[in-house]
């Protein structure tokens, strides 16, 4: 890999962590970049794990210390949720090296326009409730979330953690501050678990991976730490044209 490609792997992952951090969708941008430097897709959706790893244990810390700053106090059935999630991840990650490059580069141009709209239209999906009950109900749907929601992060992987938060919001039901701790959460063990079994398998590239993750580290740092709704109105925009952009690049290089 050329220079050139380590120093591009660097801004992406200051963008992409820059982005996830104020309105999400840094997988967005991190594994079409990788997709096209390494031209192996399974090599990118393995390396982008170790991206997405760092930025989950960021969040997870983030809203966690946030959470515990609130004072609130839930029955979090975490292992109901995060045992089918890791199952899921595992069995996503062993699917992924039989299928052609191709049908990721697919699924990438028809899951972005999905996820993007699930991102920028967040407001209109995310509700807050003050309480939680757990009931058995709660105990099936967690367990399908988790489990539906850890195969397609360990399988693919871009907006993994949205899904995740949407399913526990809708089908838990789930407080919103709740919901998000848990989320992160499951986003990191469902990374870390895919990460392990790439790893197994000889697919991931340890090197542009730990180059991207320091990038985004750096991004989710300095995003943190901005005024949010002023950079949001910025960095909405600036996500659509950045992820349109890679997806014009994965439909020149898909067909």
């Amino acid at each position: 890999m050329l220079f050139f490609n380590y120093i591009a792997l660097v801004i992406a992952g200051l963008f992409a962590g820059f982005m996830d951090s104020i309105v999400g969708g840094g997988g967005l941008i991190t594994l079409p970049t990788l997709t096209t430097m390494l031209s192996n897709s399974t090599a990118a959706i393995a390396t982008n794990k170790i991206i997405g790893l760092s930025g989950a244990v960021l969040s997870y810390y983030i809203y966690s210390r946030h959470q515990r700053t609130q004072h609130t106090h839930t029955q979090l059935p975490v292992g109901i949720f995060i045992i089918p999630l890791m199952l899921g991840s595992f069995m996503g990650s062993r699917v992924t090296p039989y299928l052609p490059s191709s049908f990721f580069r697919l699924l990438l141009i028809l899951v972005c326009p999905v996820l993007l709209w699930l991102i920028t239209h967040r407001a209109s999906w995310i509700t807050n409730r003050n309480d939680y009950t757990f009931n058995n109900a709660h105990r099936f749907r967690l367990g399908l979330i988790g489990f539906g929601a850890g195969f397609y992060d360990g399988f693919f992987g871009p907006g993994g953690g949205t899904l995740m938060l949407i399913g526990l919001l809708w089908g838990a039901q789930m407080p919103l501050l709740s919901a998000l701790v848990l989320s992160k959460l499951a986003n990191t063990i469902s990374a870390s678990t895919a990460l392990v079994s790439y790893s197994l398998q000889g697919h991931v590239q340890w090197l542009p991976g730990i180059i991207a993750a320091t990038g985004m580290l750096t991004g989710s740092y300095c995003g943190t730490h901005l005024a949010k709704h002023r950079a949001e109105h910025i960095m909405r925009p600036m996500l659509i044209l950045v992820v349109s952009l890679l997806m014009i690049s994965q439909v020149y290089y898909f067909f």
